[in-house]
């Protein structure tokens, strides 16, 4: 149990890190205007903080922290406040892999291509990322 919850916190991590990484991606291809990329890091930011946050979240919750796998005595939160935490993490990192994924597909149908290439490019920075 102890190696199971330790695991969350890489877990954590390298499910959000290639967030940042199409963020710049995508400024570096399709140069938005300047309020768009403070739009894109700011929402970026703003998900690095709920991130921090669930980290601490999942290794304050008990004191001491062997308490959550059963090592010792202690005191721990509510698990729904980990519960309710998690949900709004999720929902947050699913509405913003949403917004990466159709960001491209707008600016491509603004492009001068044929409609073809558009529908291909649209499905390749759109779907690739999912």
């Amino acid at each position: 149990m102890k190696y199971l919850l330790l695991s969350f916190e890489p877990g954590i991590v390298l499910f959000a890190a290639p967030k940042f990484a199409v963020v710049i991606l995508l400024v570096k291809i399709l140069h938005p205007g300047r309020r768009h990329i403070i739009v894109l890091w700011i929402v970026s930011l703003a998900f690095a903080a709920m991130l921090v946050g669930n980290l601490v979240l999942n290794l304050a919750q008990c004191t001491p922290a062997a308490a959550q796998w059963g090592g010792a005595k202690g005191v721990c939160w509510d698990r729904r406040i980990d519960l309710y935490y998690s949900i709004g993490f999720g929902s947050l990192s699913a509405l913003f892999d949403f917004y990466l994924a159709i960001y491209p597909t707008i600016v491509m149908c603004r492009l001068m291509l044929n409609w073809k290439k558009k529908v291909a490019l649209s499905f390749a920075l759109g779907f690739g990322y999912w």
